[in-house]
């Protein structure tokens, strides 16, 4: 009987570390923040990399593109980098982080794919009646 109390105790702890809920320490870019950050970025990547450039052109024109970003969101890549290593050490909070960024990308597909393109205008090789003289 002693061994079922003991047993039951270390299921009991086990549980409540599995459900203890850890927030985002101050040092690291808080979800919203990171979430925001992250829809940046993956614009920039997709704008720069759906554009055929030489390897040098892409970096030349990407950094500035890149610290834009960082700026916006008032962070640098060095605390980027130490913010998404914190994440991936904590899988939940990185799914939640992922699951926003993808609804928000995908929001704005979906609002990109609901305007009509524009009819194209008369071609410029119409022909004109003059009238005889």
């Amino acid at each position: 009987m002693r061994n079922y109390k003991y047993f039951f105790f270390l299921i009991i702890l086990v549980l409540a570390s599995c459900l203890s809920e850890e927030s985002v320490p101050n040092n690291v870019i808080q979800e919203d923040r990171m979430t925001g950050l992250m829809v940046e970025l993956h614009l920039v990547d997709g704008d720069l990399f759906n554009i055929q450039q030489t390897p040098d052109t892409i970096y030349k024109y990407s950094m500035g593109r890149y610290q834009a970003a960082f700026k916006k969101y008032r962070t640098d890549s060095v605390q980027f980098k130490k913010s998404f290593n914190w994440y991936v050490k904590h899988p939940i909070k990185l799914d939640e982080v992922c699951d926003n960024v993808i609804k928000i990308l995908q929001a704005k597909t979906d609002s990109v794919a609901k305007i009509k393109p524009s009819k194209p205008s008369a071609p410029n090789n119409t022909p004109v009646n003059v009238p005889a003289q």
